[in-house]
């Protein structure tokens, strides 16, 4: 994944962007912002998901590979919870406060 920071009057213009998580060998086909933290979920054609913080620390894995492509994400609007769907019929929640505590 590829982010521009959009700081100030002049937006991305003049800055580098940042490349987030490692090739992991597939294509990203569904990415979702955090709403409150600097904190994105991203899914790919293979399956994975992981969660990747913008200070561009090591990527947490999330799914292994497997069940179609992710092609749906989305966060509750308290950020507490990350909801994903494969092209195979896979629906998961995630709860955030979990994964933080390492349960």
């Amino acid at each position: 994944m590829v982010c521009w920071p959009f700081h100030g009057k002049t937006g991305p213009m003049g800055k580098a962007p940042v490349e987030l998580g490692p090739a992991w060998g597939a294509m990203v086909t569904v990415v979702a912002a955090h709403p409150r933290l600097d904190l994105v979920a991203a899914g790919y054609e293979d399956g994975t998901v992981v969660l990747v913080a913008l200070d561009q620390s090591q990527p947490v894995l999330v799914k292994r590979p497997g069940d179609g492509a992710v092609t749906a994400a989305a966060w509750s609007p308290d950020g507490r919870t990350l909801v994903f769907g494969s092209e195979q019929g896979l629906v998961a929640t995630i709860d955030l406060d979990d994964w933080r505590t390492g349960r």
